[in-house]
């Protein structure tokens, strides 16, 4: 007789692979289950936390938020430039005020200042008297500071007039500041 006789039916072996077919099947279904259960949990509170119409509403107030930063923003930027300029203005106009001492030292008494222009590096003054003899003390005065080098480069009288009407001497000079 053969050793290797199968009295077993063969229905019991593919029922054996059936059941083992099931048992995966049915782990794999779990498995899906449990993902789309968690996946429908996570979508119902995404779509709680951020519904449009709050969506719009963040939207709105950033918007605000910016715009008022940026008009501060601008607002700080103009000031800074003020502040700089005002900062040079202020530096320039220490050595205008001297300027402005020296060239009042030169004014005589009797002697009216009709103009002054005075810039880095040029000094423009016009002046006029009821006499010619404090016009003279003046251009004396300048002509001093001129040949000692210490404020005018180079002068320049650009205008000396006397009106017969009012009685008055003029003298315009022009200069060219160290």
């Amino acid at each position: 007789m053969p050793k290797e006789i199968n009295l077993l039916p063969q229905t019991k072996l593919d029922i054996l692979q059936q059941e083992t077919t099931i048992r995966i099947v049915r782990t794999i279904s779990i498995g899906f289950f449990i993902m789309s259960i968690c996946m429908a949990i996570g979508i119902f509170f995404l779509n709680r936390d951020t519904s449009l119409a709050n969506l719009q509403a963040q939207k709105q107030t950033l918007h605000s938020n910016l715009g008022f930063l940026h008009d501060k923003a601008i607002n700080n930027q103009l000031l800074l430039d003020r502040v700089r300029k005002i900062q040079s203005l202020q530096k320039t106009q220490a050595s205008f005020i001297a300027d402005i001492d020296i060239v009042q030292l030169l004014i005589p008494t009797g002697v009216i200042v009709d103009s002054l222009t005075l810039d880095q590096l040029s000094l423009i003054l016009g002046v006029s008297s009821p006499s010619l003899e404090p016009i003279n003390t003046f251009l004396g005065k300048v002509n001093d500071l001129y040949v000692k080098k210490t404020f005018f480069k180079r002068i320049t009288i650009d205008n000396v007039s006397a009106d017969s009407h009012t009685g008055r001497y003029s003298v315009a000079i022009h200069a060219d500041l160290l």
